[in-house]
Order: C-alpha cells, then structure tokens, then sequence
C-alpha cells in the first residue's frame, strides 16, 4: 500500500497538532475519511496501519451464549528492539506511550497476562530445544522482533488486519516473496509455526474460557465509554499495544523464578485483599539457633568472606526459608527497604520443588551444575564470581524418585573447585542426610524465638488497617508471658515460632488458650478461616461473595481431597489434571452419601481459585496446578481427610461392638480404607500428629461445632472386638476406590499397610494392651512382608508367636515381650531399647543394627541370631543362649553376659571407655572385637 498523500499539496509529511493531522508542508487537515487510514513515515519503512492493526478475535463461551472477545494484538514475549522503533515513529506515539490503559488491576492487563504466560511457555521450549516445530516457532517470534517494520508493512500491504500468529499472516511473513530465512530449503517450517501458532491460540482460549466472569467484565470495561471509532479510538489502540510492550520488555529482563521471589515479597499475604499485608511488611529475620544473630547477616558475611563454598539454610517447615530467599532477592533487587547487598546480575535463585524433573531427567554422568546451568540458561562463565541459591532442598529430595542428597552434594563441591568465585545457598528442613562434616560446607540451623514472634506482632500491627488484627496483636505482645510460663513443655508457643501460624492465628481472630492442645488450637484456626462469610473473587477484587453452609463443606472437602492426592503421588504441587479431577469426583462421591448434595451434577466448584478453601492454595505459575500455602497446611488436611471420612462418626452412642455384628464390619472396614492405600512413614509422621489429637464433629459449613465427635474408647472396644472375633476372615474387603489407586499390591500387603498405619493410630491414642488381651497380640498374619516400621512402644506382646514375622524398622521400646516367639524373624534396625525378652525365643533372629540397651535378655534364646553393630551396653544377657551367635564390630559397656560366657573366645578384648585396650586394671571396661583396636 502506498503510502498517503495530502490530498493538496501532494505531500506525504504530516505532523500533530492539538490532536490535528496536519501536513507539514501546507497545514492542511486531513480529512475524517482519511484519518483512519492514516500512517506516519519513519526514517526506515511504513511501521503501522492504526485502524484494526490491534485488534484480533476469540470467541468466548459464556452460559449458553457466544460473545465476540477483542484480544490484544501481542508479538512475542522479549522486545529487544522496541525502544528504536518508538524514537523514530514521532512525538505522537512517543506521547501515547506515558499513558495507561492495560494498567494494573484493569481486567484488560489481566488478559494481556494470560496470553503472556502461554506464550512465554511456547517460547521456553522453542529456547532449549535444537530442533522441532517449538525451535520453528521460536526463530519466527525471534524474527518479528527484529524485522518488525518490516512485518507490519507486509501485513498492511496485503490488507491483513489480524495479529502475526493468525495463519493468514503468518502465511504473509514466512514465504519466499518476504524472503524469509531457511523458507525455500525447508518448506516446513511454515507449516511448524502455523500448528504452534494454533496451539498457542488453543492454549489462550482454553484460559478465556475457564476466566468467563473475567471476559464478560472486560468487556463491559472495554465498552463502558461506547467511544465511535475516531482519532481518540485509535489513540487508545496504540497505548494499549505500548502498555503492553513495555511490560513484555520489563518481565523478560529477569527468569521466572527471579521474578516469583520478588512477586513474593511484594504482594499481598495469601489471605489479603488485594491491597492487603505483603511479606515485605511483616518480614522478620529468623536468627542462628543459640545465638542473636540474624540469617541474612550471617549470609552477607559467608558470601563475602567466607571459606566454605555452600551454605546450608535449615529449619523447621513455616519458619521462613523461602521468605529469606525473597528478603534476597527483594534486597537485591532494591524492591525492599534494605540495602542491597549483592549483585543482581550475578544471583540465580532456583525453586528446586518447581525443577523436579530436570533433576530426575538428567543423565547419570551429569554434574550438579550441568543440571543448574541447563535450568537457568546460562554458561559457565555467567555463574562465575556469582550465588546460586537453591531453595528447598527437603522437597527435592522427598519428590525426585532416587535423589541422592548425599552424592549431590559431595558432587557439588566439586565442581564449585573450578568455579573459584561462585558460592551455593540451600534452604531445606533438616534432614539426616546433611552431615555437617562435609568438608567446605557449612550448616546454620535458624529459628525464632521470643524477640522475633513480638517484632512480627508489631510490624503486622502496624501494616494492618483492621482493627481486630491490630487489637489481637496487642493482646498476643502483652500475654505473652503468662502463655509461655503456663506453657510447661513448651510445645504451644513452640508453634508460634513460625511466622505462617502467627499470620494464620492473627487473620482468624483465634483468641490463644494456655489450656488447649496444639491439635485444638490448628482445627479452630482453619476452620474458622474456611468459614469466613465472604469470598474474594479473583476476577473483581472489589465484589465479595457469600458463602453458604453448603459452599463451606463442599470447599471444605474438595481441599481435603486434593491433600489426600498429593500424599498418595508424593508430591506437593498437583499439576497433573487427572489427580485433581481424582479430588473432585471424590469431593462429589463422598458429599453425595452424606447427604450434602443431590447428585455430581450438584457440585459447583470455583476452578478459578480451586475452591474457597484455597485460602490456603494457590494456582502455580507453571501449568495448572495446585499447591497449599505450606507444607503444614497439605499435613493437616491430610489428617483432616482421615478423621473426618472415616473415624470421626464412630461416637459414644455406637451400639456396643458385640450386639451389632454390621457395625463392627462397617468400623473395621473404615480402618482398612483409611489406612491401605499408603503407609504414613518419613516425614509424614506429623500426619499421626494431628490425626491421633482429634476428637471433634465432621465440619458442618460453620466455624462452631455441632454435634458429638470421635469417642476413641468407642474405637478401641471395636478394635478388640475384631481381633477377638478375627473379622478380617469374614470382612468382605471392598474394592479399591479407583481416584485412591496408586499401585497393584496384592491384598495382604493392602492389609499390612493399614495395620501398620493403625498400630501407630492406636499407640497415638495410649493404647498398649495393658489388658493383656491375648487375641490383640495374635496378629502374625496381619503383618505384610513389605510394610513394617509397627508402632508398638509399651505394648504387651508377652507370649506373642511372631514366627518369620517382618518387623525392620519396628518401634517397641519398653515393650513387654517375656516369652515371645520371634525365631527367624527380621528385626533389623528395630528399635527396643528397654525391652524385656525374658524367655524370648530369638533363635536365628536377624538384629543387626537394634538398639538392645538396657534390654532385659535374660534367659532368652539368642542362638545363631545376627548380633552385628547390635547396642547391647547395659543388657542384661544372664543365662542366655549365644551358641552360634555373630558378633562384629560393635562396643559392648556394662554389658551383663551369661555365666561362661567368653568375651576374648569371640575376638573381644578389654578395652577403657576411650577403646584403648587394658589389662588387670579396675575402671569400666567394653569390649570390642580385636579388629576394631588395629
């Protein structure tokens, strides 16, 4: 198209004036007809038709309806030469480009920031990948970038008035007449770009259409004014494509885990308006543990001065690790009120929860930094002289199949040794496998304590506009005191000592007790957040929405559905679409037969914030997924899970065990399903925590209780009752719930699992079997050759015929076990410290690692057991049976053996406390094998 001429001097020079087309030779106006097809020559080409060249066309689904939505044009995601081209197109566009309409918190920034993400994904695989449409993709995103007055004339010239990724116009750009690179030898690319063009599209409606409420209120924002196409309308097209540039350009300068820590510390607290609390208001340094030092001192010093080239973070969960990292970044970003104290062109933080599978995907051959230069993008000489943090060391190391932390490590140390200047920051929980002994690492345990609960206290006083949270404040500071000295074991405040509970406690107006058990005061914390009488919409910040009775249970259950998902897969961010379907068919099925809903027809969940329990979950930035606020609030709901669907209706007015055989087959067989479909081990235990301290009635949609709740004497007569009648021989067991399905195991290892995770529900209720009831000490048959770890502290097992029986792992310190029958049995690393075997017949029993200490083993038949690396210091071996015993590198103190019994015939010799050897001299002796003294 050539370009416009002034209709009287024939000149194609124009200027602005108070908003006036104006010919820069004659002064002439240019006439309404031609004004929309009005375009500005530049030093270079003709850069833009205006009317139409910013508008592109999806179709929305809304009800039953079909509304038209206008997208924004967009090109792709890192504008490099953007600035250039603004120079050059005149003062009038320049001008356009100080205005705001795509501004934060309009619904239209909210859809550019949609499309923004999906193709920021597309890109990303384009980036690091060496071949394949997503690489085609990629160098065409790349190409109208650079040439991009080249592209839009070609787009005007051929009366195309749609955006580069239609497949008009990408027909138009990628042909041999633009002389397009590569076109004409490889022919396909243009059919590459054109499927990941409609991918791209796909993706984007996809997002529309779950964003539907948000779709119709653009465009009642968009149409509020009911502007006719004129020269303003036109004006406004070109500021909103510059909004958006300048924003393309401002989010591509940093990484996306980058730009997550500083999005962190910035914006509002997860239960806050959208003007709310941020991190950044609130933030306290946690200090080293034993000493008044702050983290983030000790951080700056170890980068700038110190030896070691890794640092370890580790705390408990909520205490504020990935908060610190935030704090960082925000610091060196100069987003917080801090001195920046490193380099930002030099720290590379990586969320390594966020990352799993480049580490599980990497090849056996590849080193750690491999690994984290293939997730950052960079190079070796980018990371020199630079911090690389990784955050979130335990939840690797719990989510990657066969993580090595140890290896990893040592790995990691040396490669840093060809990195001289680079140094690496991990935050984790604490784990056994951080040894502190590794050479050039170095290990900081960080917590809160008295002095940093108050100055949160005060800094969320003063950033809050609600006067109950400033008044709670006020009266947590001022009592703080009298609930520490009423607190004997310390285990309340203990939970105060980090900030998450604090905020949790705060926002729910949870009024503290001195009397209440930790289990009490987490339930009237949550469930009075998930009873809140409003909810904040995601897509209009300003309406709120009540909640019935009925939306609070419906939430209530779906977020613990999508806690039971994520124990059962292991993972804490459900990103795959099928487990979180897997939650809301169970959400419907369960709700269903409690009466709460007709039908799954009759369940309406709130995808866009996965549910108004998602107080406490968030959408992730990568795919859609879900992941709670913390790791604690995923533990806690787990538990809930648990209660609620299968304990917590068996109460004091259940009929007695015996008078009702259905009922002691229904409670039997709600042990099984709650306990068959994954052992709670590891770092799940604080599952038992919660589960073992509830007592109250199934949440009723209401922040108070109604009702009766779990009565565990009830429970226990049940149990008894069962084993008495031995019901699992006639208890039909039902097949497995499909969404609960993790694995094929066979059904004795279904029910070795759940009486494994049962002996750990019933010790957690103070149960022992002090009545010595023989038929609850007869469950050989119960205990599955793959699940062990049994929980059997202070039972009484006397008598008990555990024959070949699998008890690795097993916990049964103090436990009662005269006379027991455990011959070839695997005790391997059990643990019975204290535990009487008077009689016991351990013949050919497998010991090795058990801690044996002050275990009564007098007359026990110990005859050919594996005794190697047993702690047998202060045992009491009086009469017992060793022929044939193996005995290996381990030290015995104090040990009381049998009469006749020979130490030095077994390779012992005396040895001091400090193992140096002796002879004929009176001091407390051991006795260690003669190997061990070379």
């Amino acid at each position: 198209m050539a370009a416009l001429k002034c209709n009287y001097c024939k000149n194609s020079e124009f200027k602005v004036v108070d908003e006036k087309i104006i010919c820069k030779t004659c002064n002439k106006e240019v006439n309404d007809n031609e004004k929309k097809f009005f375009v500005l020559k530049t030093e270079n080409k003709l850069c833009a038709k205006l009317l139409g060249f910013a508008v592109g066309t999806a179709v929305v689904a809304v009800g039953a309806c079909v509304e038209p939505l206008i997208s924004p044009f967009v090109l792709p995601a890192i504008i490099k030469h953007f600035k250039p081209f603004v120079e050059n197109i005149g003062s009038f566009l320049s001008e356009s480009l100080e205005s705001t309409v795509y501004s934060e918190g309009t619904y239209g920034k909210q859809l550019t920031d949609i499309f923004d993400k999906e193709l920021k994904k597309i890109c990303k695989k384009g980036s690091k990948q060496p071949s394949g449409k997503y690489l085609n993709f990629y160098n065409y995103c790349c190409y109208c970038q650079i040439n991009y007055v080249d592209v839009i004339e070609k787009i005007i010239e051929k009366e195309i008035f749609v955006d580069i990724f239609t497949e008009d116009a990408i027909r138009v750009i990628i042909s041999e007449e633009n002389h397009y690179p590569g076109y004409i030898d490889e022919p396909q690319i243009l059919e590459n770009v054109i499927s990941v063009s409609k991918e791209l599209n796909i993706r984007y409606k996809n997002k529309i259409y779950e964003q539907r409420d948000l779709c119709i209120q653009w465009l009642i924002e968009k149409n509020s004014a009911n502007i006719e196409t004129n020269f303003s309308d036109i004006k406004n097209q070109i500021e909103n494509l510059s909004n958006f540039f300048k924003a393309q350009v401002k989010s591509s300068c940093i990484s996306d885990d980058l730009y997550e820590y500083i999005k962190s510390y910035n914006r509002p607290l997860f239960l806050e308006d959208d003007t709310g609390v941020s991190l950044g208001d609130v933030y306290v340094d946690p200090v080293i543990e034993g000493t008044e030092n702050r983290i983030t001192d000790e951080i700056y010093d170890w980068y700038e001065y110190g030896d070691e080239k890794i640092l370890i973070v580790k705390g408990a969960a909520g205490i504020g690790k990935t908060s610190l990292v935030s704090r960082l970044i925000a610091d060196t970003y100069g987003t917080s009120d801090f001195n920046n104290k490193l380099n930002k062109e030099k720290v590379f933080p990586i969320i390594l929860r966020s990352n799993i599978e480049a580490f599980e995907n990497a090849s056996s051959n590849k080193t750690p930094i491999a690994i984290i230069k293939d997730i950052l993008d960079v190079r070796s000489e980018d990371i020199q002289n630079s911090l690389i943090i990784l955050d979130g060391f335990d939840e690797l190391a719990l989510l990657s199949k066969g993580f090595d932390c140890k290896k990893f490590l040592y790995d990691l140390i040396g490669d840093l040794e060809n990195l001289e200047t680079t140094k690496v920051l991990i935050t984790s929980r604490p784990m056994n496998e951080i040894d502190e002994d590794i050479e050039n690492l170095e290990v900081k345990s960080v917590v809160w304590e008295k002095e940093q609960i108050l100055a949160w206290c005060e800094k969320f006083k003063n950033a809050s506009e609600k006067d109950l949270e400033k008044q709670w404040c006020d009266e947590f500071i001022t009592n703080y005191d009298d609930l520490a000295q009423n607190d004997t074991n310390g285990n309340k405040m203990d939970i105060f000592k980090a900030p998450m509970i604090l905020y949790l406690a705060c926002h729910s107006d949870s009024k503290i007790s001195a009397n209440e058990t930790v289990g009490e005061f987490y339930d009237r914390v949550f469930r009075a957040i998930a009873s809140r009488e409003h909810l904040k919409k995601h897509i209009a910040p300003n309406v709120l929405k009540d909640k019935s009775e009925k939306e609070n249970i419906i939430n209530w259950q779906f977020t613990k559905e999508l806690a039971y998902q994520m124990f059962l897969h292991n993972t804490l961010i459900l990103s795959d679409l099928k487990l979180i379907e897997n939650a809301e068919n169970r959400t419907a099925e369960v709700l269903v037969k409690r009466g709460i809903i007709a039908n799954k027809n009759d369940l309406e969940i709130d995808k866009l914030k996965y549910l108004a329990v998602t107080h406490f979950a968030k959408e992730t930035t990568s795919e859609k997924g879900i992941e709670f606020a913390h790791k604690t609030v995923y533990e806690y709901f787990t538990a809930v899970k648990l209660y609620e669907d299968y304990f917590a209706e068996i109460t004091e007015d259940y009929p007695e065990p015996n008078e009702d055989h259905e009922m002691l087959e229904k409670v039997w067989t709600n042990i099984i399903e709650a306990f068959r479909y994954k052992s709670i081990t590891g770092m799940n235990f604080v599952i038992f925590g919660y589960l073992n301290k509830m007592n109250r009635p199934v949440y009723n949609g209401k922040a108070k209780d109604d009702g009766k709740g779990f009565d565990y004497k009830t429970f226990e007569s049940y149990f008894i009752e069962g084993m008495v009648q031995k019901i699992l021989a006639d208890l039909t067991i039902k097949k497995r719930i499909k969404e609960y399905v993790v694995n094929t195991d066979l059904l004795t290892t279904q029910i070795g699992c759940a009486f494994r995770n049962l002996t750990w529900f019933l010790t957690g209720h103070g149960f022992h079997n002090k009545g010595n009831n023989p038929e609850c000490k007869h469950f050989d048959e119960l205990i599955s050759e793959y699940y062990s770890d049994l929980y059997l502290a202070n039972w009484n097992l006397n008598g008990t015929t555990l024959v070949r029986a699998n008890l690795k792992f097993a916990y049964l310190v103090d436990a009662k076990l005269m006379g027991v029958d455990l011959r070839d049995s695997d005790l391997r690393y059990a643990f019975l410290k204290g535990a009487n075997f008077i009689t016991a017949n351990l013949n050919g029993t497998n010991l090795r690692g058990v801690d044996l200490s002050g275990a009564k083993l007098i007359d026990a038949d110990l005859s050919h057991a594996n005794l190697i690396k047993t702690n047998l210091i202060g045992a009491e071996l009086k009469g017992a049976n060793l022929k044939g015993a193996i005995f290996s590198r381990h030290i015995i103190h104090k040990t009381d053996f049998p009469e006749g019994f020979n130490p030095e015939a077994h390779g012992m010799i005396e040895v001091d406390i400090y193992g140096e050897p002796v002879k004929n001299q009176k001091q407390k002796t051991v006795w260690r094998n003669k190997n061990e003294c070379n």
